[in-house]
Protein backbone atom coordinates (compact mmCIF):
# COMPACT_ATOMS: atom_id res chain seq x y z
CA UNK A 1 0.00 0.00 0.00
CA UNK A 2 0.75 3.33 -0.66
CA UNK A 3 1.68 5.34 2.60
CA UNK A 4 4.55 7.48 3.20
CA UNK A 5 6.86 9.88 5.89
CA UNK A 6 5.74 9.16 9.70
CA UNK A 7 2.48 7.24 8.89
CA UNK A 8 4.87 4.46 6.86
CA UNK A 9 7.01 4.51 9.23
CA UNK A 10 4.14 3.72 12.15
CA UNK A 11 2.80 1.14 9.94
CA UNK A 12 5.98 -1.06 9.75
CA UNK A 13 6.63 -0.48 13.15
CA UNK A 14 2.74 -2.25 14.24
CA UNK A 15 3.43 -5.08 11.57
CA UNK A 16 7.39 -5.36 13.41
CA UNK A 17 5.38 -5.39 16.76
CA UNK A 18 2.95 -8.53 15.38
CA UNK A 19 5.48 -10.47 13.40
CA UNK A 20 7.58 -10.28 16.59
CA UNK A 21 10.89 -10.15 14.46
CA UNK A 22 13.23 -7.07 12.99
CA UNK A 23 12.16 -6.04 9.31
CA UNK A 24 13.11 -3.48 6.83
CA UNK A 25 11.69 0.09 6.58
CA UNK A 26 11.09 0.13 3.25
CA UNK A 27 7.86 1.01 1.33
CA UNK A 28 7.54 -2.44 0.28
CA UNK A 29 3.75 -3.60 0.79
CA UNK A 30 4.02 -6.56 2.99
CA UNK A 31 6.81 -7.92 0.81
CA UNK A 32 9.69 -7.60 3.50
CA UNK A 33 11.38 -10.79 4.61
CA UNK A 34 8.46 -12.93 6.94
CA UNK A 35 6.45 -9.27 7.38
CA UNK A 36 2.63 -10.14 7.67
CA UNK A 37 0.43 -9.37 5.60
CA UNK A 38 -2.86 -7.73 6.57
CA UNK A 39 -6.28 -8.12 4.64
CA UNK A 40 -9.20 -6.25 5.89
CA UNK A 41 -12.26 -8.38 5.39
CA UNK A 42 -15.19 -5.95 5.17
CA UNK A 43 -18.53 -7.97 5.33
CA UNK A 44 -22.36 -7.74 5.99
CA UNK A 45 -22.18 -10.09 9.17
CA UNK A 46 -25.21 -8.44 11.02
CA UNK A 47 -28.21 -6.32 9.20
CA UNK A 48 -30.37 -7.66 6.18
CA UNK A 49 -27.42 -8.98 4.31
CA UNK A 50 -26.01 -11.30 7.23
CA UNK A 51 -26.43 -14.27 5.49
CA UNK A 52 -23.88 -13.46 2.67
CA UNK A 53 -21.49 -12.34 4.87
CA UNK A 54 -21.50 -14.66 7.66
CA UNK A 55 -20.94 -17.65 4.90
CA UNK A 56 -18.56 -15.28 3.11
CA UNK A 57 -16.42 -14.96 6.49
CA UNK A 58 -16.47 -18.72 6.29
CA UNK A 59 -15.17 -19.41 3.14
CA UNK A 60 -12.15 -16.66 3.46
CA UNK A 61 -11.34 -18.76 6.51
CA UNK A 62 -11.39 -22.19 4.73
CA UNK A 63 -9.38 -20.70 1.82
CA UNK A 64 -6.67 -19.29 4.18
CA UNK A 65 -6.86 -22.77 6.08
CA UNK A 66 -5.89 -24.44 2.63
CA UNK A 67 -3.21 -22.87 2.24
CA UNK A 68 -1.82 -23.02 5.99
CA UNK A 69 -2.25 -19.31 6.84
CA UNK A 70 0.92 -18.03 4.83
CA UNK A 71 1.80 -16.60 1.37
CA UNK A 72 5.05 -16.57 0.32
CA UNK A 73 6.99 -17.63 3.29
CA UNK A 74 4.45 -14.20 4.71
CA UNK A 75 1.63 -15.10 7.40
CA UNK A 76 -1.50 -13.63 6.60
CA UNK A 77 -3.18 -12.08 9.24
CA UNK A 78 -7.32 -11.23 8.69
CA UNK A 79 -8.87 -8.91 10.16
CA UNK A 80 -12.94 -8.93 10.29
CA UNK A 81 -15.22 -5.67 10.21
CA UNK A 82 -19.05 -6.03 9.72
CA UNK A 83 -20.92 -2.92 7.65
CA UNK A 84 -23.80 -4.05 9.30
CA UNK A 85 -25.60 -4.12 5.64
CA UNK A 86 -25.45 -0.35 6.03
CA UNK A 87 -23.25 2.10 3.46
CA UNK A 88 -22.33 4.47 6.57
CA UNK A 89 -20.91 2.19 8.68
CA UNK A 90 -18.91 0.51 5.71
CA UNK A 91 -16.95 3.83 5.95
CA UNK A 92 -16.45 4.05 9.41
CA UNK A 93 -14.75 0.27 9.44
CA UNK A 94 -12.95 1.01 6.59
CA UNK A 95 -11.44 3.81 7.55
CA UNK A 96 -10.88 2.21 10.95
CA UNK A 97 -9.32 -1.06 8.96
CA UNK A 98 -7.04 1.05 6.64
CA UNK A 99 -5.90 4.06 9.59
CA UNK A 100 -5.60 1.28 12.72
CA UNK A 101 -5.40 -1.70 11.73
CA UNK A 102 -3.10 -0.96 9.18
CA UNK A 103 -4.48 -3.71 6.31
CA UNK A 104 -2.74 -3.81 3.04
CA UNK A 105 -5.63 -4.90 1.44
CA UNK A 106 -9.36 -4.51 1.04
CA UNK A 107 -11.93 -7.51 0.60
CA UNK A 108 -15.57 -7.05 0.33
CA UNK A 109 -18.12 -5.93 0.86
CA UNK A 110 -20.44 -7.56 -0.58
CA UNK A 111 -23.44 -5.24 -1.44
CA UNK A 112 -22.98 -2.53 -4.05
CA UNK A 113 -23.87 0.56 -2.03
CA UNK A 114 -21.49 -0.26 0.89
CA UNK A 115 -18.87 -0.57 -2.30
CA UNK A 116 -19.62 2.83 -3.79
CA UNK A 117 -19.60 4.37 -0.65
CA UNK A 118 -16.14 3.37 0.43
CA UNK A 119 -14.55 3.88 -3.28
CA UNK A 120 -13.60 7.21 -3.18
CA UNK A 121 -11.97 6.97 0.26
CA UNK A 122 -9.73 3.53 -0.52
CA UNK A 123 -8.85 5.11 -4.21
CA UNK A 124 -7.40 8.14 -2.09
CA UNK A 125 -5.76 5.80 -0.27
CA UNK A 126 -4.36 3.71 -3.40
CA UNK A 127 -4.95 0.30 -1.51
CA UNK A 128 -6.77 -2.46 -3.91
CA UNK A 129 -9.82 -3.41 -3.11
CA UNK A 130 -12.05 -6.99 -4.03
CA UNK A 131 -15.18 -7.28 -4.76
CA UNK A 132 -16.54 -11.19 -4.31
CA UNK A 133 -20.23 -10.77 -5.87
CA UNK A 134 -20.09 -8.27 -8.29
CA UNK A 135 -19.83 -4.12 -8.43
CA UNK A 136 -21.12 -1.28 -10.29
CA UNK A 137 -19.34 -0.01 -13.35
CA UNK A 138 -18.71 2.90 -11.65
CA UNK A 139 -15.81 1.59 -9.59
CA UNK A 140 -13.94 1.60 -13.00
CA UNK A 141 -12.86 5.11 -12.35
CA UNK A 142 -11.10 4.06 -9.31
CA UNK A 143 -8.01 1.90 -11.07
CA UNK A 144 -7.97 -0.33 -7.87
CA UNK A 145 -11.11 -2.79 -7.99
CA UNK A 146 -10.66 -6.63 -8.74
CA UNK A 147 -14.74 -7.51 -9.23
CA UNK A 148 -16.23 -11.01 -9.32
CA UNK A 149 -17.84 -12.12 -11.41
CA UNK A 150 -18.41 -8.74 -13.33
CA UNK A 151 -20.41 -5.77 -13.30
CA UNK A 152 -23.85 -6.39 -11.52
CA UNK A 153 -25.09 -5.48 -15.43
CA UNK A 154 -23.84 -8.62 -16.72
CA UNK A 155 -24.84 -11.28 -14.20
CA UNK A 156 -27.85 -11.66 -16.51
CA UNK A 157 -27.29 -10.00 -19.84
CA UNK A 158 -27.52 -13.19 -21.44
CA UNK A 159 -30.74 -14.15 -20.41
CA UNK A 160 -32.67 -11.56 -22.92
CA UNK A 161 -30.94 -13.38 -25.52
CA UNK A 162 -31.98 -16.44 -23.87
CA UNK A 163 -35.87 -15.66 -23.45
CA UNK A 164 -35.90 -14.45 -27.06
CA UNK A 165 -34.57 -17.45 -28.77
CA UNK A 166 -36.83 -19.32 -26.93
CA UNK A 167 -39.72 -18.09 -28.89
CA UNK A 168 -40.74 -15.43 -26.23
CA UNK A 169 -42.56 -12.31 -27.36
CA UNK A 170 -43.86 -10.36 -24.69
CA UNK A 171 -41.57 -10.03 -21.04
CA UNK A 172 -42.52 -8.10 -17.56
CA UNK A 173 -39.57 -8.06 -14.85
CA UNK A 174 -39.20 -7.40 -11.54
CA UNK A 175 -36.24 -6.41 -9.49
CA UNK A 176 -35.23 -5.16 -5.95
CA UNK A 177 -35.93 -1.67 -5.80
CA UNK A 178 -32.15 -0.74 -4.86
CA UNK A 179 -29.16 -0.04 -6.95
CA UNK A 180 -28.49 -3.72 -7.48
CA UNK A 181 -32.11 -4.65 -8.49
CA UNK A 182 -32.14 -2.33 -11.26
CA UNK A 183 -28.69 -3.21 -12.43
CA UNK A 184 -29.39 -7.17 -12.35
CA UNK A 185 -32.84 -7.04 -13.89
CA UNK A 186 -33.24 -3.90 -16.63
CA UNK A 187 -30.76 -5.40 -18.97
CA UNK A 188 -32.48 -8.82 -19.56
CA UNK A 189 -35.25 -6.62 -20.79
CA UNK A 190 -32.92 -4.26 -22.72
CA UNK A 191 -31.72 -7.12 -24.62
CA UNK A 192 -34.94 -8.93 -25.11
CA UNK A 193 -36.53 -5.41 -26.50
CA UNK A 194 -32.91 -4.95 -28.80
CA UNK A 195 -33.70 -8.86 -30.00
CA UNK A 196 -37.31 -7.66 -31.50
CA UNK A 197 -39.38 -8.48 -27.92
CA UNK A 198 -41.58 -6.11 -25.95
CA UNK A 199 -40.67 -5.81 -22.55
CA UNK A 200 -43.76 -4.66 -21.82
CA UNK A 201 -43.86 -4.06 -18.01
CA UNK A 202 -40.94 -3.03 -15.22
CA UNK A 203 -41.91 -3.41 -11.29
CA UNK A 204 -40.02 -3.10 -8.80
CA UNK A 205 -40.14 -4.29 -4.97
CA UNK A 206 -38.48 -3.25 -1.44
CA UNK A 207 -36.13 -5.06 0.44
CA UNK A 208 -37.28 -7.36 2.59
CA UNK A 209 -40.77 -7.82 0.92
CA UNK A 210 -42.16 -11.15 2.31
CA UNK A 211 -45.51 -11.39 0.31
CA UNK A 212 -45.29 -11.02 -3.91
CA UNK A 213 -48.96 -11.52 -3.73
CA UNK A 214 -50.04 -8.19 -4.37
CA UNK A 215 -46.83 -8.11 -7.78
CA UNK A 216 -47.85 -11.43 -9.06
CA UNK A 217 -51.29 -10.88 -9.28
CA UNK A 218 -50.50 -7.25 -11.09
CA UNK A 219 -48.32 -9.01 -13.95
CA UNK A 220 -49.72 -8.26 -17.44
CA UNK A 221 -50.31 -11.11 -19.76
CA UNK A 222 -46.68 -11.98 -20.78
CA UNK A 223 -44.55 -14.70 -22.14
CA UNK A 224 -41.95 -14.41 -19.62
CA UNK A 225 -41.59 -12.80 -16.18
CA UNK A 226 -37.63 -12.67 -15.19
CA UNK A 227 -37.52 -11.39 -11.43
CA UNK A 228 -34.40 -10.86 -9.37
CA UNK A 229 -33.88 -10.02 -5.26
CA UNK A 230 -31.73 -11.00 -2.41
CA UNK A 231 -32.60 -14.41 -0.27
CA UNK A 232 -35.33 -15.05 1.48
CA UNK A 233 -37.24 -12.31 -0.59
CA UNK A 234 -36.67 -14.52 -4.12
CA UNK A 235 -37.88 -17.92 -1.77
CA UNK A 236 -41.29 -15.57 -0.98
CA UNK A 237 -41.33 -14.58 -4.97
CA UNK A 238 -41.13 -18.19 -6.35
CA UNK A 239 -44.13 -19.44 -3.64
CA UNK A 240 -46.13 -16.08 -5.11
CA UNK A 241 -45.61 -17.05 -8.56
CA UNK A 242 -46.34 -20.36 -8.04
CA UNK A 243 -49.53 -19.73 -6.22
CA UNK A 244 -51.05 -17.19 -8.30
CA UNK A 245 -49.53 -17.90 -12.03
CA UNK A 246 -48.58 -21.46 -12.45
CA UNK A 247 -49.88 -23.07 -14.95
CA UNK A 248 -50.87 -19.74 -16.81
CA UNK A 249 -48.77 -19.77 -19.60
CA UNK A 250 -46.21 -16.54 -18.34
CA UNK A 251 -42.83 -18.59 -17.70
CA UNK A 252 -40.77 -17.28 -14.72
CA UNK A 253 -36.99 -16.60 -15.58
CA UNK A 254 -34.74 -16.26 -12.57
CA UNK A 255 -31.74 -14.14 -12.58
CA UNK A 256 -28.88 -15.00 -9.95
CA UNK A 257 -30.66 -18.53 -10.16
CA UNK A 258 -27.98 -20.11 -7.61
CA UNK A 259 -29.40 -18.36 -4.62
CA UNK A 260 -32.07 -21.01 -4.52
CA UNK A 261 -30.64 -24.46 -3.43
CA UNK A 262 -31.77 -27.73 -4.41
CA UNK A 263 -33.37 -28.24 -0.94
CA UNK A 264 -35.67 -24.92 -1.31
CA UNK A 265 -36.11 -25.90 -5.09
CA UNK A 266 -37.89 -29.40 -3.61
CA UNK A 267 -39.62 -27.23 -0.89
CA UNK A 268 -41.61 -25.84 -3.34
CA UNK A 269 -43.23 -28.63 -4.79
CA UNK A 270 -43.30 -29.82 -8.57
CA UNK A 271 -44.67 -26.12 -9.72
CA UNK A 272 -41.33 -25.73 -9.49
CA UNK A 273 -39.95 -27.99 -12.49
CA UNK A 274 -39.01 -26.29 -15.73
CA UNK A 275 -38.21 -23.09 -13.85
CA UNK A 276 -35.31 -21.18 -16.03
CA UNK A 277 -32.84 -19.36 -14.89
CA UNK A 278 -29.23 -17.16 -15.46
CA UNK A 279 -26.68 -18.43 -13.04
CA UNK A 280 -24.64 -15.58 -12.52
CA UNK A 281 -21.32 -17.39 -10.72
CA UNK A 282 -21.16 -20.34 -8.92
CA UNK A 283 -23.76 -23.44 -8.18
CA UNK A 284 -22.90 -26.18 -6.15
CA UNK A 285 -24.86 -28.09 -9.29
CA UNK A 286 -21.61 -27.49 -11.83
CA UNK A 287 -19.48 -30.28 -13.23
CA UNK A 288 -15.82 -29.84 -12.85
CA UNK A 289 -12.87 -31.34 -10.77
CA UNK A 290 -12.52 -28.42 -9.00
CA UNK A 291 -16.28 -28.14 -7.69
CA UNK A 292 -16.23 -31.96 -6.54
CA UNK A 293 -13.66 -30.96 -4.31
CA UNK A 294 -14.56 -28.15 -3.16
CA UNK A 295 -18.35 -30.05 -2.28
CA UNK A 296 -16.56 -32.15 -0.19
CA UNK A 297 -14.38 -29.84 1.90
CA UNK A 298 -17.33 -27.71 2.49
CA UNK A 299 -19.28 -30.67 3.48
CA UNK A 300 -16.80 -32.11 6.25
CA UNK A 301 -15.77 -29.04 7.35
CA UNK A 302 -19.15 -27.03 7.65
CA UNK A 303 -21.39 -30.13 7.46
CA UNK A 304 -23.79 -28.40 4.67
CA UNK A 305 -23.65 -27.96 1.03
CA UNK A 306 -22.37 -24.70 -0.46
CA UNK A 307 -24.77 -21.78 -0.89
CA UNK A 308 -25.62 -18.42 -2.91
CA UNK A 309 -22.08 -16.80 -2.63
CA UNK A 310 -19.93 -19.49 -0.81
CA UNK A 311 -18.40 -20.27 -4.27
CA UNK A 312 -17.14 -16.74 -5.10
CA UNK A 313 -15.95 -15.59 -1.72
CA UNK A 314 -13.70 -18.47 -1.90
CA UNK A 315 -13.19 -18.53 -5.13
CA UNK A 316 -11.76 -14.87 -5.40
CA UNK A 317 -10.05 -15.14 -2.17
CA UNK A 318 -8.01 -18.22 -3.72
CA UNK A 319 -7.18 -15.66 -6.80
CA UNK A 320 -6.35 -12.93 -4.06
CA UNK A 321 -3.74 -15.51 -2.41
CA UNK A 322 -2.31 -16.63 -5.71
CA UNK A 323 -1.46 -13.09 -6.26
CA UNK A 324 0.01 -12.92 -3.32
CA UNK A 325 2.21 -15.63 -4.49
CA UNK A 326 3.03 -14.18 -7.58
CA UNK A 327 4.78 -11.10 -6.48
CA UNK A 328 6.48 -12.78 -3.28
CA UNK A 329 4.15 -11.48 -1.23
CA UNK A 330 3.65 -7.40 -2.41
CA UNK A 331 0.56 -5.75 -1.64
CA UNK A 332 0.88 -2.42 -3.00
CA UNK A 333 -1.37 -1.71 -5.62
CA UNK A 334 0.66 -1.10 -8.57
CA UNK A 335 2.41 -4.53 -8.27
CA UNK A 336 -0.79 -6.79 -6.63
CA UNK A 337 -3.73 -5.69 -8.90
CA UNK A 338 -1.81 -5.87 -12.41
CA UNK A 339 -0.58 -9.70 -11.54
CA UNK A 340 -4.11 -10.99 -10.58
CA UNK A 341 -5.55 -9.04 -13.92
CA UNK A 342 -2.74 -11.11 -16.01
CA UNK A 343 -3.83 -14.51 -14.71
CA UNK A 344 -5.99 -17.15 -15.65
CA UNK A 345 -7.39 -19.44 -13.08
CA UNK A 346 -9.41 -22.84 -13.22
CA UNK A 347 -11.99 -22.34 -10.36
CA UNK A 348 -15.02 -24.22 -9.05
CA UNK A 349 -17.29 -21.79 -11.03
CA UNK A 350 -15.14 -22.53 -14.64
CA UNK A 351 -12.38 -20.18 -16.04
CA UNK A 352 -11.19 -16.64 -14.96
CA UNK A 353 -9.97 -14.39 -16.68
CA UNK A 354 -9.59 -10.38 -16.44
CA UNK A 355 -10.01 -7.28 -18.34
CA UNK A 356 -7.82 -5.03 -18.16
CA UNK A 357 -10.15 -2.61 -15.76
CA UNK A 358 -10.61 -5.17 -13.31
CA UNK A 359 -14.06 -7.10 -13.93
CA UNK A 360 -14.12 -10.87 -14.40
CA UNK A 361 -14.52 -12.75 -17.46
CA UNK A 362 -16.54 -15.29 -16.46
CA UNK A 363 -19.61 -17.94 -17.50
CA UNK A 364 -23.09 -17.78 -17.07
CA UNK A 365 -25.39 -20.92 -16.87
CA UNK A 366 -28.85 -21.27 -18.59
CA UNK A 367 -30.20 -23.57 -16.24
CA UNK A 368 -33.65 -25.19 -15.94
CA UNK A 369 -35.36 -26.70 -12.56
CA UNK A 370 -35.26 -30.50 -13.08
CA UNK A 371 -35.55 -33.36 -10.85
CA UNK A 372 -32.16 -34.93 -10.09
CA UNK A 373 -31.21 -38.91 -9.55
CA UNK A 374 -31.82 -38.41 -5.61
CA UNK A 375 -34.75 -37.32 -6.12
CA UNK A 376 -34.30 -33.42 -5.38
CA UNK A 377 -34.72 -30.89 -7.72
CA UNK A 378 -31.70 -29.23 -8.91
CA UNK A 379 -30.64 -26.52 -11.39
CA UNK A 380 -29.25 -28.28 -14.58
CA UNK A 381 -26.89 -26.42 -16.94
CA UNK A 382 -28.40 -26.13 -20.64
CA UNK A 383 -25.95 -23.64 -22.08
CA UNK A 384 -22.93 -22.07 -21.09
CA UNK A 385 -22.41 -18.33 -21.72
CA UNK A 386 -18.73 -18.12 -22.30
CA UNK A 387 -16.35 -15.41 -20.26
CA UNK A 388 -19.51 -13.03 -20.30
CA UNK A 389 -18.42 -9.05 -20.37
CA UNK A 390 -19.99 -5.69 -19.97
CA UNK A 391 -20.27 -3.92 -23.12
CA UNK A 392 -18.84 -1.09 -21.72
CA UNK A 393 -16.08 -2.81 -20.49
CA UNK A 394 -13.75 -2.41 -23.76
Amino acid sequence: MAWIGTKRALSLLAAIAVAGCGGSSSDDGGGGSNEPIKIGVLMELTGPGSDYGTRGKAMVQMALDEVGGKVAGHPIKVVYADTATNPATAVTKVRQLVSRDKVDVIFGPIFSDAQDAIAPYLGQQKIMAMAPIGANWTLNKYKNWVVYPGTLESFCRPGGQALKDAGDKTLATLGADYVAGHQIVDPVGQVFQTAGGNWMQKLYAPLGTSDFGSYISSLKKVDAFAAWTIMPDELSLMQSFIKFKGGSGTDLFLCEAENVTPEQLTGLGSGVLGTKGMIASYSPDLKNEQNEKFLAAVKKRLHRAPRIGDGDTYLLFHILLDGLKKTSGNAKLDQLRPAILSSSSDTVAGPVKWTKNGFALANRYLATVSKGPDGKYMWKTDKVYEQVRDPRDK
